[in-house]
């Protein structure tokens, strides 16, 4: 008989190859690749087809909006993960049924409300910002209820682990859509403009979410739904505000924060280089984020049975499952970068690189230990917390930024990026283990 592996690859291999939430997992890195294929074609499409400056203006706008749209989610992702898991493994159809039209409701409302402050906003920034940008920035406005709502639609479908129909149409769905779009126009038309790149963002997100809607709709038994009560609708919005606190300064630590800084600390061509570093340096971080989507809902659920030990051992799970995604593409981005990024344009090598190498280390510490230590004091109702950690590290980072952004340009921003998060990941680790009893980086 031949003994079992002991090592790391034995127990990624265990991971990998077996159980329920092994196989979500993989299913989840399946889709993450597909979404890596499809988001290369659009960000190398967007780049010919707009030109350096086009897809500077064009990233500009979607950063400004992207952190628009973490606020119009009003972190309802995380009541869907926390609530939706458990009326399900509960069979509390109805309920969930209850709870998923209600978070839909919030969602739309909430991002409806920031897409209109968004329009007054523009009012008077139009005399400070340039003709091109404002018309950029009004058709990229439009985006941000269909993505809030498509995120929440996700959510739910994860929480019952629906791994394939909770990514396929945000990760895969919406890119082709938004791709094939763009290819039609640019052929009928011969030069696609950024705003029309934009509305062609928006149609895409559009039919993602119908197709998202769609998913979560047979995902859910048919039974009536059950009126909420007054508790369980407080429950659900006191979890979203205290969550809301942490997506708060996580808007402040995103990248899309350094696209505009970026802009406005510098040129809008520099936002472009930076938004192709930061899109490349990300993909290290798509299967780790799969893997601990997957893992959220068992957090929770470990904790309320007081199972450290099996808190941890799911820990250390996710932790190897990241490692074995992310090391490989760590690599090929430091080694062939320089090749990758002469498929955007002949002048994104010399513009991206160096943030992008910066970026890869800080995709690398994110994912492994920000985001699982973010899932695990958020899940475990230590929200005040989570927020505080996230609040040092944004404080870092602005402090880190305006003084080395305007300086260094894109290497200054994603130096400051890597730094708030080395901190905030050796602080969440500290009191991951001080208030749950796991160790992030496995137990000693």
């Amino acid at each position: 008989m031949t003994a079992p592996d002991t090592g790391i690859v034995g127990r990624v291999r265990a991971m990998l190859t077996g159980g329920t939430l092994r196989l979500s997992a993989t299913l989840g890195l399946l889709v993450t690749l597909g979404s890596i294929a499809t988001g290369m074609a659009v960000q190398v499409t967007l780049t010919h087809v707009l030109g350096n400056d086009g897809y500077g203006a064009y990233s500009f706008a979607f950063g400004c909006v992207n952190i628009a749209g973490i606020l119009a989610k009003f972190d309802l992702d995380t009541v869907s993960t926390r609530f939706g898991g458990t009326y399900g493994a509960q069979g509390s159809w109805g309920r969930l049924r209850t709870l998923a039209r209600t978070l839909l409701l919030w969602a739309f409302l909430v991002s409806a409300g920031l897409s209109a402050l968004g329009y007054l906003l523009l009012i008077p920034a139009a005399r400070i910002l340039s003709v091109d940008t404002v018309r950029v920035l009004r058709a990229a406005l439009l985006i941000i209820p269909p993505t809030a709502v498509l995120m929440i639609s996700a959510a739910l479908l994860q929480s019952q682990g629906r791994t394939v129909a909770a990514q396929l149409p945000q990760a895969i769905v919406r890119s082709l859509v938004f791709l094939v779009i763009m290819l039609v126009l640019g052929g009928v038309l011969g030069t696609i403009s950024p705003e029309a790149a934009v509305l062609s963002n928006v149609a895409g997100t559009g039919i993602a979410l119908a197709v998202s809607l769609v998913l979560l709709t047979r995902a859910i038994p048919g039974h009536d739904a059950v009126k909420a009560t007054v508790a369980e609708r407080a429950q659900w919005r006191e979890t979203a505000q205290g969550a809301l606190l942490v997506s708060v300064g996580q808007i402040i630590l995103s990248t899309q924060m350094d696209v505009v800084l970026l802009g406005l600390f510098t040129t809008k061509r520099n936002s472009g280089f930076y938004s192709v570093a930061s899109q490349l340096a990300t993909l290290t971080m798509l299967g780790p984020t799969a893997i601990m989507t997957v893992v959220g809902p068992r957090v929770a659920a470990l904790h309320a049975a007081g199972d450290v030990k099996g808190l941890q051992h799911l820990v250390d799970r996710a932790r190897h499952g990241a490692l074995l995604f992310t090391v490989p593409l760590l690599a090929l981005l430091v080694v062939a970068g320089p090749l990758i990024l002469r498929l955007f344009g002949p002048d994104f090598p010399a513009g991206s690189y160096p943030p992008l190498v910066i970026l890869a280390l800080a995709s690398v510490i994110h994912p492994l230990l920000g985001t699982m230590g973010g899932f695990l004091l958020t899940l475990t109702g230590h929200h005040d917390q989570a927020a505080r950690i996230v609040w040092l590290a944004a404080a870092t980072y602005l402090a880190l930024a305006f003084v080395l952004g305007p300086r260094w340009g894109p290497e200054g921003i994603a130096t400051s990026t890597l730094v708030a998060y080395a901190i905030r990941a050796a602080v969440l680790r500290h009191y991951a283990k001080k208030n749950i009893g796991v160790d992030l980086l496995g137990a000693s």
